[in-house]
């Protein structure tokens, strides 16, 4: 789908629906800290820190871009999975 604004992954109505809104809002940032902490941990690394730094910086401009924690969260898991699959 394209808008005016550039590419969006999903309609603006799943967006704005309701459910989306709350989810959004309760979803907590830790969460996303518990992940990273979890990627970052020593041990045994499923992919290389490198691709977990590039899905951690497509999470970070994914959320600035659409203010959308779950969307950004799959976004980030979507780029670790290709990269981990391209470099493995």
């Amino acid at each position: 789908m394209e808008s005016g604004a550039g590419i969006t992954l999903m309609h603006r109505s799943v967006l704005r629906s309701a459910w989306m809104t709350m989810l959004n809002r309760e979803l907590p940032l830790c969460v996303m800290v518990i992940l990273v902490t979890h990627s970052l941990s020593a041990s045994s690394p499923a992919s290389p820190l490198g691709a977990q730094i590039v899905a951690l910086a497509a999470v970070a401009l994914s959320y600035l871009r659409w203010r959308n924690a779950l969307l950004s969260m799959i976004v980030g898991l979507a780029v670790l999975a290709m990269l981990t699959r391209f470099i493995h």
